[in-house]
């Protein structure tokens, strides 16, 4: 943690990205952007604009170097969710990916097991929080943080 924020990485820079970088964003006091990645230049380059943010990449292995990060969003196409989650959890960094976790239980299995091993915490995003019904029972209570109860971890 950098000033007491969390670094926050974003991989995968298409249309779900910029819920996560907004999210990010509407809590400066408890987290930071510190980069984006995308294959697509353009498309990193576009929310580091957005966002004032200052560092992009094309590789997430790169990405996943830089100390400042402390956890990622992963919101790469579904299917490529655990190559990019196997990577981060053995660079240490914790992790909230897009649903799907991924295609196959063995995939999310071994995404599971990565986190665990290297003790980080690991949360899966679902669109259900957004039923009202679902939204009454999972309301964050007044005064907390919304990251002291998402991704509780494993």
């Amino acid at each position: 943690m950098k000033n007491g924020k969390i670094g926050w990485g974003i991989i995968g820079c298409g249309n779900i990205s910029g819920y996560h970088a907004r999210g990010v964003a509407a809590n400066p006091g408890l987290a930071e952007i510190v980069a984006f990645c995308d294959i697509e230049e353009q498309k990193a380059q576009k929310l580091c604009k957005e966002y004032n943010v200052k560092q992009y990449y094309k590789d997430f292995n790169e990405m996943l170097k830089n100390k400042d990060i402390d956890a990622v969003s992963v919101c790469t196409p579904s299917g490529l969710h655990m190559e990019v989650t196997l990577a981060a959890a053995k660079a240490k960094k914790h992790i909230l990916c897009e649903k799907p976790l991924d295609v196959t239980l063995d995939k999310i299995d071994r995404m599971i097991e990565a986190a665990r091993k290297a003790d980080v915490r690991f949360g899966g995003e679902t669109l259900i929080l957004n039923i009202p019904g679902v939204m009454l029972t999972t309301k964050v209570p007044v005064g907390e943080r919304p990251g002291s109860w998402m991704g509780a971890g494993l």
